[in-house]
């Protein structure tokens, strides 16, 4: 409820309150042709009552305002109630909105730098190992190539030696070689027919 509708609901109860006690003075009240009077009675009873503090009224009478108060408490208490939940909810949402900036300062302050440090540091251990795995490929090529340009030099050399004397191979080394250069070639015409 808003304000603006407690006010309203305020000023309805009121103009009932004031709507009976008009009922009841025109009750009490007669017509003298020019005026309304009051009886003199109830004239007497009701100043009375106005100079009277509400602890020294009559139960009766202490009643009659407890009425009043009820109808207008309802409405206050309803009005308070609405407050309080509103309260409730705003402190809520407040709380709520406090862990959110709590949540984001910590990943802003803590989190998010030391993931960024963590992610540089894999990035680097990544690297090396790139470096590392590059430089061993390297190595192997050129093992590669120092065993290819040997094997050329081995076959070159037992395919067509200058002379059975003169070289210095001995003719056992020389004939497994020979035998492995044509169990190679024969390998490689297997692998071109079945390919």
């Amino acid at each position: 409820m808003t304000v603006t509708e407690l006010l309203e609901k305020l000023a309805d109860a009121q103009h009932e309150i004031w709507s009976a006690w008009m009922k009841w003075q025109a009750e009490c009240s007669y017509d003298t042709g020019t005026c309304w009077t009051i009886p003199r009675e109830k004239r007497r009873r009701w100043e009375r009552q106005m100079n009277t503090p509400y602890a020294e009224l009559s139960e009766e009478e202490k009643e009659s305002d407890r009425k009043v108060v009820r109808e207008f408490l309802g409405f206050l208490l309803d009005g308070y109630a609405r407050i309080a939940t509103l309260e409730r909810e705003l402190e809520e949402a407040l709380h709520a909105r406090d862990q959110l900036e709590d949540i984001c300062y910590g990943l802003k302050k803590g989190t998010i730098p030391t993931l960024e440090r963590e992610l540089a540091q894999r990035q680097e251990e990544l690297s090396a190992l790139h470096e590392d795995w590059q430089a061993q490929i390297e190595r192997a090529e050129a093992a590669e190539a120092k065993l290819e340009r040997a094997l050329v030099y081995l076959a070159s050399m037992s395919a067509s030696p200058p002379c059975a004397t003169s070289c210095k191979m001995s003719s056992a080394p020389r004939e497994r070689w020979r035998s492995y250069l044509e169990q190679e070639a024969d390998d490689e015409q297997t692998k071109k027919e079945e390919g």
